[in-house]
């Protein structure tokens, strides 16, 4: 089973159309793209986001209402039993939360598109949570992968492999393949 996860930041618009794939929406993906399941686990009533937020937040709820399509937040979040199931609480954000879900779901593929987490945005804060999750995956056996040049999931900061890319640039230059 494959499920692509879907964020608002650049590359979101290159996930394919695949007849029989989900796909879910972070946020209000859901306003930009035809989604099988919206999830949004961000607090609109504590002062962290203004009215264009919470407005469209509400409406996302609407479309998924009116469209029959699942819409997951903080109330239908199953927290407990994830938590209990992966033994820890560690979630950063909404893509946490999502790629913990697939898992628990039973999902053997997972494509990120638009979930960049690019520096000196807010969410390069929120990294490290979205790298642990892509770890977890990775450690059940499930093929997780990023897509998007501006993602930076999964890579070092260079986006170089440490101790190798000198190596690498060696054989290359040689004319060597370096896989």
């Amino acid at each position: 089973m494959k499920v692509y996860i879907l964020g608002k930041g650049r590359g979101w618009e290159d996930a394919p159309y695949e007849k029989d794939t989900d796909v879910w929406g972070v946020t209000q993906m859901i306003l930009k793209r035809d989604c099988t399941l919206a999830i949004d686990m961000n607090v609109y009533d504590d002062g962290r986001w203004g009215e264009k937020e919470k407005q469209e937040a509400k409406l996302a709820k609407e479309v998924c209402l009116i469209n029959k399509i699942p819409y997951i937040d903080l109330e239908t979040y199953p927290y407990e039993i994830i938590r209990d199931c992966f033994k820890t609480d560690y979630f950063s954000n909404t893509v946490d939360y999502a790629i913990a879900m697939a898992l628990y779901s039973g999902y053997d593929e997972i494509d990120l598109y638009g979930i960049t987490m690019e520096e000196g945005s807010e969410y390069s804060y929120q990294k490290p949570g979205c790298d642990f999750w892509c770890g977890v995956a990775k450690g059940m056996g499930v093929n997780i992968r990023v897509f998007g040049q501006y993602a930076t999931l999964m890579r070092t900061r260079d986006k170089k492999v440490y101790g190798y890319d000198f190596l690498q640039q060696t054989y290359e230059e040689k004319g060597v393949l370096f896989v």
